[in-house]
């Protein structure tokens, strides 16, 4: 079975969709799902966007090129990977509030209040 045809299964399968039901929603018949899922044959680029659309996923994910099944699944483990102290973050980065540039001094004040905060926790 093809990678793409495991992922066309587990879609289909999560949803608790037979084969002829996939198929409708595709404009498709049994069979063809029944040779996608088996490796036999492989939709073709438009079909694959549709499904790709439908469910939610990426074409990389349903071409089985990624774990990941979507762009968002991307963006929180990157956002996860980039947690960092906010003293960290204003000891590397110029900071920029409306359009302001913060002074050492600000950041410092912000600093002393998130703190009090903090603290009250």
């Amino acid at each position: 079975m093809s990678k793409t045809g495991q992922r066309i299964k587990l879609l289909r399968e999560e949803n608790n969709l037979t084969q002829e039901q996939f198929g409708k929603i595709f404009g498709m018949v049994k069979s063809t799902v029944s040779l996608y899922e088996s490796g036999k044959s492989n939709p073709d680029d438009e079909t694959k966007k549709k499904i790709a659309d439908y469910f939610d996923v990426s074409i990389d994910w349903l071409l089985g090129r990624t774990d990941e099944r979507n762009t968002v699944d991307k963006i929180i483990r990157n956002y996860k990977k980039q947690e960092v102290e906010i003293e960290e973050l204003f000891d590397r980065y110029i900071i920029y509030f409306k359009g302001k540039k913060l002074s050492r001094k600000d950041k410092n004040s912000i600093l002393s209040f998130l703190q009090l905060l903090n603290d009250r926790n």
